[in-house]
């Protein structure tokens, strides 16, 4: 039943000689041999290349006639096609009153088997079961429209369903009893020049000998010659395809009766259409309504956009009823593709005929409310590169990641925000319990830069969109904590959205992401200008540069709290004092204690440097930290439509000198200060262990000689950490990093008091080492 469904189609299509090569193809040559008759014999003029290999026996098909300007005629055809077209008639007939007994013998079944079958979707408006198993229904289909039997093609329950079947086979049942016409008066003149042999019998001329089945075939069709045009749509409209949405049939009678009734037509229509989605009352036939008439409009529209004289009313008619609609009916379709995704790749082609402020508006919403995957945004930038004007894709994906920063709280699918995140880097600290504390909105807004991580030349305002991010992030935090619950000093630590800004800078973004930036601003028309790009590069470097710094003090503080100054030394009781023994077990011990104290004491220097050169690179960041606006050009930025949001980047900038600024000048004081006295409680357990060995022993853990004969500060003595800790003051006080004027009153007051208690231990340590001296 396959074969039968395909060429069926494949008919209905147009493309017999397609039905024929595939009944070759699987095997049922006889099928095309029983429905391979309709052509019409006779012979065609061809050029001699063209006839090679098409000739013949005498008389028969591809019989071949040279002419003397070197042309060929070709006999091709059924030269039997009229008594092939009878005998089709004839087996349709057959064919249809099988179906017709086995709906009977369904109907016998019993009520209970009528009632099972109206649930059945195969069901007429009449209530007869409807045969769609077996191959009869499709065979008696096939002969019927291949002989012209249209009255019971209109019968056949495959061809009775859609109302567009119907009015097909009413269409070419007409076309076919037109070229029957043809073919009869075209044989009558044969037949004409035949008369002078009559009395013998004979045809000369094949195919003239049917003259009985060729008025057969035409009084058979002559029923269906005098239904009207009107009389038949009437007919048709009771169909239950045709009732299915409003004036489907109306809109066949329009067009058929001109173009008036189709010019009102389309006018009510999409007044309907329109109303239904702005009420949102939409029947269930809705959306192949409104993409039948949205396509009858643009084909409307292709014929009105040269308004010359000809086409003056169709012009008028355009200007006062379909273009005041014409948006709000793309609109409405590009609103029920967005509901189904297998349409997803043809939103853009309809977007691109709308105006620009339209076509950016509708992008915009869908792109940031409904696109997620990579794939699908992918699909849907290259689709918007092709159709859409040059750099209107920069303009909708900047509105698109500005709009997905908007909170979404209706927003929850954990599986596609765990994917979205991934897994850490190596280099990345990673904290199951924060990472689990992540909002699902929160993955969502980060995800939605890599919109603009697709193509290099977008960098620049993958930048922009990511200073936005990373701003909204540490204010929110800030803003959060500005009223302290207690006097302790909270050193943002365990906090899931500083957590949030890090991963986002981690995992989301790409690492050449600079580089790229730059190269892109130097090449791109419609990006932004070199200076633009160096203000946001920068507000970039300084933003990642706090994260980078706060992770070290981070990696520092959880060192610190891990590391014990002090390491356990008793001596060996298994031998007597002042024994070889006893001194060789003594001497190992030492040499134990002296190289785990200096594993301990280098591990915290180490990461006590590198977060006190981190947060140092803050405190001197280059023109000092987001410090960007003295030197730029922001007063005349280019990018349109920008001035608030350089006003609300200006107002949250200073909001974060002053929070971030203080903050680092306190965790870089927090890092010195306990390191210096976690120094100062590591030397003091080696004294109190090795009163008259003290020196020795801390020479050999601190190498004394080898800083010194470097000019460097010795990082195992407390003093080195308070003296870093004073000089910190240098670099608040400074004209060029401006810090001081970014802090409070009562931060520089806690400042001050910080830079008097470090003195104070520092004045202490050197007092104790003149007294032991």
């Amino acid at each position: 039943m396959d074969l039968l469904e395909k060429c069926l189609l494949l008919l209905k299509a147009g493309k017999v000689n397609r039905i024929y090569e595939l009944c070759h193809e699987v095997g049922q040559p006889w099928r095309a041999a029983t429905w391979d008759g309709d052509a019409p014999h006779g012979f065609v003029v061809v050029s001699g290349m063209d006839a090679v290999g098409v000739g013949g026996g005498e008389g028969k098909e591809g019989e071949m006639d040279v002419k003397e300007d070197g042309n060929q005629s070709v006999l091709v055809g059924n030269p039997q096609r009229s008594l092939w077209k009878r005998n089709l008639w004839e087996m349709s007939q057959n064919l249809h009153s099988l179906i017709h007994q086995q709906q009977q013998q369904q109907q016998q079944n019993g009520k209970q088997f009528l009632q099972q079958q109206d649930k059945d979707a195969n069901r007429d408006d009449q209530g007869k079961s409807v045969v769609c198993s077996g191959s009869i229904v499709y065979e008696a289909a096939i002969s019927a429209i291949l002989s012209n039997n249209s009255k019971i093609a209109f019968q056949n329950p495959l061809l009775s369903k859609d109302w567009m079947d119907s009015l097909w086979v009413f269409y070419h049942g007409l076309q076919a009893r037109f070229r029957e016409i043809v073919y009869h008066e075209h044989n009558n003149l044969k037949r004409d020049k035949e008369s002078p042999i009559k009395l013998t019998n004979m045809h000369p001329f094949d195919g003239t000998e049917y003259q009985q089945e060729e008025k057969e075939q035409l009084e058979c069709t002559s029923e269906l010659s005098r239904v009207e045009e009107g009389i038949f749509l009437s007919c048709l409209a009771g169909r239950s395809g045709m009732k299915s949405f409003g004036d489907w049939d109306k809109g066949i009678t329009a067009f058929l009766m001109g173009m008036n009734e189709a010019q009102k037509y389309i006018a009510n229509s999409i007044r309907f259409l329109v109303d239904a989605a702005n009420q949102k009352k939409q029947h269930e036939s809705y959306d192949s309504f409104l993409r039948f008439i949205l396509h009858l409009v643009l084909f409307f529209e292709s014929l009105c956009v040269d308004d010359d004289d000809d086409d003056a009313v169709a012009s008028r008619f355009y200007s006062s009823a379909i273009a005041p609609q014409r948006n709000d009916l793309i609109m409405a379709y590009l609103q029920q593709l967005m509901k189904r995704k297998p349409l997803w790749e043809f939103y853009n082609l309809y977007a691109s005929i709308l105006p620009d402020e339209l076509l950016i508006t509708a992008c915009t919403d869908f792109w940031s409310t409904l696109v997620y995957d990579e794939k699908d945004r992918r699909m849907m930038l290259k689709s918007a590169r092709e159709y859409f004007g040059q750099g209107t894709d920069l303009v909708i994906l900047r509105n698109v990641v500005r709009a997905s920063f908007a909170p979404m709280e209706e927003y929850s699918d954990p599986l596609l925000a765990a994917a979205w995140l991934g897994q850490p880097s190596a280099c990345e600290r990673y904290d199951e319990e924060l990472e689990n504390m992540i909002t699902h909105d929160d993955i969502r807004k980060m995800h939605s830069i890599r919109w603009m991580c697709i193509h290099h030349e977008h960098y620049a305002d993958a930048i922009v969109c990511t200073n936005m991010l990373l701003r909204s992030f540490l204010l929110e935090f800030c803003l959060s904590n500005e009223t302290p619950q207690n006097d302790e000093f909270d050193d943002w630590t365990n906090s899931p959205v500083i957590y949030t800004a890090k991963v986002f800078q981690a995992r989301f973004l790409p690492q050449n992401i600079v580089q790229v930036a730059y190269q892109s601003a130097a090449d791109s028309e419609h990006g932004l200008t070199q200076d633009e790009v160096d203000d946001y590069v920068s507000e970039y470097q300084a933003l990642v540069q706090f994260l980078d710094a706060h992770s070290a003090y981070e990696t520092w503080k959880e060192c610190i709290s891990d590391a014990s100054p002090n390491v356990a030394f008793s001596h060996d009781s298994r031998f007597e004092d002042n024994t070889v023994e006893s001194d060789v077990a003594t001497k190992v011990q030492i040499m134990n204690y002296v190289k785990k104290k200096k594993e301990i004491a280098q591990g915290l220097i180490k990461v006590a440097t590198a977060a006190k050169d981190s947060l140092m690179k803050v405190l001197e960041f280059d023109n000092g930290w987001l410090n960007i606006f003295e030197d730029s050009n922001m007063g005349g930025n280019q990018m349109d439509g920008l001035d608030d949001e350089q006003n609300e980047r200006c107002r949250q900038i200073e909001m974060l000198r002053s929070k971030c600024l203080s903050t680092t000048v306190s965790l870089m004081f927090r890092v010195c200060h306990t390191t210096a006295l976690w120094m100062d409680d590591f030397t003091r357990d080696v004294e109190a262990m090795f009163e008259n060995d003290y020196s020795d022993i801390m020479s050999r853990i601190t190498g004394y000689g080898f800083f010194e004969s470097k000019g460097m500060p010795n990082p195992f003595q407390p003093v080195s950490w308070h003296r870093m800790a004073l000089l910190m003051a240098n670099t608040v006080a400074s004209s060029e990093t401006k810090i001081a004027d970014c802090m409070s009153k009562d931060d520089l007051a806690n400042f001050m008091k910080c830079m008097a208690e470090t003195n104070i231990c520092l004045l202490r340590i050197q007092e104790q080492n003149s007294s032991g001296d």
